[in-house]
């Protein structure tokens, strides 16, 4: 009994010692941090906040949330969310020095928290703090709490929540509607206009093709003239070139006989030239002559006119 008992009181110590060394060894250094209790009132939705989020200043993880409860006024049934935050205090130290600071004057000092997307994909959040001292000190909790609140300012997804909150999404979504049925009309009606314009394109295309086909036959017979036109003008150029080539030395001939009978007329115009000159030996005797032969006409009309009168003049002479 004795033995079994002492095997027993073995085995209790050495649990406890393995449970010791489990926690010792899980919690590392935590459970001798000393640690800063806060609070921080969010009025609007914590929605993707839990219990274990980290708590992070400047994106450095210094806590995490201890609770999330819900506090409701009954008369005016406004609603806050106190979260509790454990904040690890030596984490919180001066500039290279061993002292702690004091979490209340960071807070005087203008240290805010906000909520933020911890992840876009699983939507989780974690409370940030920061210094942001150009926002005003506003508690909302009771004075007197052991624990430190921490106010809350709002951060850039908040804005955006709100102001995709006051946007008109019912007349959105309906003009939405509105817009896609009368895409939809619009598409049918392009859809039926082309495929009135496919249409169209193949009947001008089969008209086009006929208008081809006749197109190559007209040409081919336009070739088929033209070749038998430059066969016919070829035939002339060869009878043309024949003909000149057999009445050359006749051409050559007549034109040496115009050319010699050119050189006469110019020999004669050059004699009569010289024979009608003013003041040449030749005009004088011409004009003479045209005076001999102008008297001797004189002469023969006298001798007419007498005949004429008196035909027996020849035998009985001029009475």
């Amino acid at each position: 009994m004795k033995r079994n008992a002492l095997m027993i009181g073995l085995f209790v110590l050495i649990a406890l010692a393995l449970g010791a060394v489990a926690i010792t060894l899980l919690g590392g250094n935590r459970l001798f941090e000393q640690r800063t209790r806060a609070v921080v009132y969010f009025t609007n939705s914590v929605k993707g906040l839990y219990i274990g989020a980290p708590v992070t200043f400047r994106g450095v993880p210094i806590g995490q949330v201890d609770t999330i409860g819900i506090e409701l006024d009954p008369n005016t049934l406004v609603t806050r969310v106190p979260v509790q935050l454990f904040i690890t205090s030596k984490l919180l130290q001066m500039n290279g020095g061993s002292d702690t600071m004091d979490l209340r004057d960071l807070v005087q000092r203008g240290l805010r928290a906000r909520l933020a997307q911890q992840s876009m994909v699983t939507g989780q959040a974690l409370i940030d703090l920061d210094f942001d001292p150009k926002t005003p000190l506003a508690l909302v909790g009771e004075p007197g709490s052991k624990s430190v609140e921490i106010p809350v300012v709002k951060g850039a997804f908040d804005d955006l929540v709100a102001q995709i909150t006051e946007l008109p999404l019912k007349d959105t979504v309906g003009d939405l509607r509105r817009t896609l049925a009368e895409l939809q009309r619009t598409s049918a009606a392009a859809q039926s206009v082309m495929k009135q314009a496919g249409e169209d394109w193949r009947q001008a295309s089969l008209a086009a093709q006929a208008i081809m086909k006749n197109t190559d036959r007209t040409l081919q017979s336009v070739g088929h003239q033209a070749n038998a036109t430059l066969l016919s003008v070829q035939n002339l150029s060869d009878t043309t070139r024949g003909l000149v080539a057999t009445t050359q030395p006749d051409i050559a001939r007549t034109l040496a006989s115009t050319r010699d009978a050119a050189r006469s007329i110019e020999v004669g115009m050059q004699s009569f030239a010289e024979v009608t000159a003013p003041g040449g030996a030749p005009r004088e005797d011409l004009e003479s002559t045209l005076r001999d032969l102008s008297q001797t006409a004189r002469s023969l009309r006298q001798v007419a006119e007498l005949l004429e009168n008196q035909p027996n003049a020849l035998i009985f002479g001029r009475r």
